[in-house]
């Protein structure tokens, strides 16, 4: 059961993230998450799915 859990958690983040990344890409004036942050969140996501 904890790795269904753990699966639906991390699709979760992976859909709110990709809808955060287009919001800012959108509102390129807006854009408040930096380059760096972006990636290493998705390097830690990646490594989750690795896991999984």
């Amino acid at each position: 059961m904890k790795s269904h859990v753990n699966k639906f958690i991390l699709v979760i983040l992976i859909l709110y993230l990709f809808l955060l990344i287009a919001w800012t890409k959108q509102h390129a004036t807006t854009k408040t998450i930096p380059k760096n942050v972006e990636a290493t969140i998705l390097n830690i996501s990646n490594q989750n799915l690795g896991l999984g």
